[in-house]
């Protein structure tokens, strides 16, 4: 007899649980997103920063002329050119 209580038992429970759920779980959801609304904004404008910065700074156009700018700029002075050759070993 408990077995058949047990089942009737589960077999109302269960949808009644989960139609609770389906009604609450937006609502929590919602009062999360409220709560940490700004800590996510700071956490996607951070990645968005990374991800254009990383896009902009792997193209060749801009790594050559990082390159060749500071180039230009040890090889302007004297002193910079013999500190940047005794670095290199020439």
């Amino acid at each position: 007899m408990k077995t058949v209580f047990r089942i009737i038992m589960w077999c109302i429970a269960v949808p009644i649980k989960v139609v609770k759920q389906l009604i609450v779980a937006p609502y929590r959801v919602f009062r999360f997103m409220t709560k940490n609304a700004i800590f996510f904004g700071v956490i996607s404008l951070v990645r968005f920063i990374f991800r254009g910065c990383f896009r902009i700074m792997t193209r060749p156009m801009v790594l050559a002329s990082i390159l060749g700018g500071s180039i230009v700029f040890v090889m302007m002075d004297e002193d910079r050119r013999k500190k940047a050759f005794e670095m290199v070993g020439l």
